[in-house]
């Protein structure tokens, strides 16, 4: 069991000191997992914990304009999302690259950066997508 830690501690390591692109780090929550472990955290503590304590003696909230506007901006947003895959040639990008999209500071391929942008955009509205529990939650459902 310990030579198991070890080696995920050591995969961890590498990866974090030595394989990692530093232009990621100036990107929003992506520096350390620090951020998306206390985000995870604090979803965990109130979904399965302190949500359901909270709303034990109290009625249901009435959420219906705040998720209403909440699922026209996750369509809104998931139109854009999916829009910014034309600014990549797929094709030609995944057969030429082997789907290696590292960056760095000095690379200007937009091919690369487009799809950067796009799996960082795909991550934060895995993000946002937490709030479903938390209405559902708050909802009483």
């Amino acid at each position: 069991m310990t030579s198991l830690i070890r080696l995920v501690v050591s995969n961890y390591n590498e990866v974090l000191k030595n394989v990692r692109d530093p232009m990621v780090d100036t990107w929003l929550l992506m520096e350390s997992p620090g951020p998306m472990l206390c985000i995870v955290g604090a979803y965990l503590i109130f979904v399965l914990k302190a949500g359901p304590k909270m709303m034990e003696k109290r009625p249901a909230f009435q959420l219906n304009t705040v998720m209403i506007l909440y699922n026209a901006f996750q369509v809104l947003f998931s139109i854009w999302l999916t829009s910014l895959i034309w600014d990549v040639d797929v094709k030609n990008f995944f057969f030429n690259h082997g789907c290696n999209i590292r960056l760095s500071p000095n690379l200007q391929n937009t091919n690369a950066q487009a799809m950067s942008r796009g799996a960082w955009w795909y991550f934060f509205s895995k993000i946002i997508e937490l709030l479903d529990t938390v209405f559902f939650v708050l909802r009483k459902k």
